[in-house]
């Protein structure tokens, strides 16, 4: 059982890296339309403002809103200034429950700032809202390659407690207070933007196995580059689970002793 186990792992951190070798083949696309790191608020029926941050790669965007405790991940497309996107929206750490779609307008230049004006309505309840973004340009055009991830990365949540390493060659490693395994891998497809491309094995784990792949980037909260935003989705399942990890350097403990948290 252990040799199929290793084996299945290797098979799968061998195809995410296929994957990845094709997304950093594209990467000048990285550079062009929509893709960035985007900061907005929204509405639901009226009701809100709540926060939200995309991050988008190409057609690919994953996000989150901790006000609305929603985690998104979909895909966006621009054609001249429309802008137009599929959002599947998630309980954040736990499964899919709805899905959006997007239309609105770009305005902005390569040089200049960037915003999108849209509205969105849910499949299935029909809720409907306005959606603002607005471009976070020197958070996302600069560079972060591979080696700033490297070391020992935690994240609190109450009594359990998530510790992952990241290696010199973006192998990941870790577990948790539950019992649960991380295994996988980070790569950086274009080291003069803030994203990472991120594959996770989550393994021995009651409330969720399987294997999530999706995109992560660097926020600064105390220090600069201090936590990692870590958005993984389920890769294969029909009642897929989003799992959102915003680790933060595991150089000291002082943040856990005097009851602290980067927000």
């Amino acid at each position: 059982m252990k040799s199929n186990l290793f084996l299945v792992r290797v098979l799968f951190i061998a195809a995410f890296t296929v994957i990845i070798g094709t997304a950093a083949a594209d990467s000048p696309a990285s550079r062009t339309g929509v893709s960035g790191l985007w900061h907005g608020t929204f509405d639901i029926n009226g009701r809100g403002n709540f926060n939200l941050y995309i991050l988008q790669v190409g057609d690919r965007m994953v996000g989150i809103s901790e006000d609305a405790k929603v985690a998104y991940r979909g895909t966006a497309q621009l054609n001249g200034d429309n802008y137009s996107a599929t959002y599947e929206l998630y309980f954040i750490n736990r499964h899919r429950f709805e899905t959006a779609t997007i239309t609105g307008t770009f305005a902005g230049s390569e040089r200049g700032a960037k915003t999108i004006d849209a509205r969105f309505v849910t499949k299935d309840a029909g809720d409907k809202g306005a959606l603002k973004f607005s471009y976070l340009r020197d958070r996302y055009e600069r560079p972060t390659p591979l080696a700033g991830l490297v070391g020992p990365w935690i994240l609190y949540r109450g009594y359990r407690i998530i510790t992952l390493n990241i290696a010199a060659d973006g192998d990941v490693s870790g577990g948790d207070t539950d019992g649960c395994g991380f295994k996988g891998r980070v790569t950086a497809p274009d080291e003069s933007r803030n994203a990472f491309e991120v594959a996770l094995l989550v393994s021995s784990c009651d409330r969720m196995e399987g294997e999530f792949r999706g995109m992560a980037w660097l926020d600064s909260s105390l220090e600069e580059d201090d936590t990692l935003n870590v958005h993984v989705f389920e890769h294969a399942s029909k009642d897929s689970w989003s799992i959102f990890m915003p680790l933060v350097r595991n150089k000291d403990t002082k943040l856990l002793d005097d009851g602290e948290k980067p927000r």
